[in-house]
């Protein structure tokens, strides 16, 4: 490992010890969140595949095996994805995929206009 890698590891099980694991990974969310947009691809240019979570970020473990590992993988084989927050998304949020993947998203105003939207510019939306 090298010096960066030790450094968040070190940063992290502090974390864990002074502020407990809901906090951490709140954090942990955020900065992976803000990270992939500031990487490229999410604000400025649509991508492949936008993952609408809808899934509280006090229980990390769905968004992180059902969304985060998705996102992952996807790049592996050279598909764009990024990640936005259901409760953050507007219908400008729209445009930013080719495709739209809502998990576990309750149905709401903002959520259904979005997917009326994407289905009347011709894409695909998953709920």
């Amino acid at each position: 490992m090298n010096g960066t890698t030790l450094d968040y590891l070190a940063k992290g099980a502090r974390s864990l010890r002074d502020d407990g694991f809901a906090k951490t990974a709140r954090r942990i969310h955020g900065m992976l969140s803000r990270g992939r947009r500031a990487g490229g691809s999410a604000e400025s240019s649509e991508v492949d595949v936008l993952f609408v979570n809808g899934c509280d970020l006090s229980v990390p473990h769905p968004t992180r095996f059902r969304v985060e590992h998705q996102v992952e993988q996807l790049a592996l084989v050279g598909v764009s994805a990024c990640v936005i927050n259901a409760w953050d998304m507007t219908l400008a949020d729209e445009a930013r995929g080719k495709t739209l993947l809502f998990f576990r998203c309750p149905v709401d105003d903002t959520v259904r206009a979005v997917i009326d939207l994407a289905h009347r510019h011709g894409k695909k939306s998953i709920l």
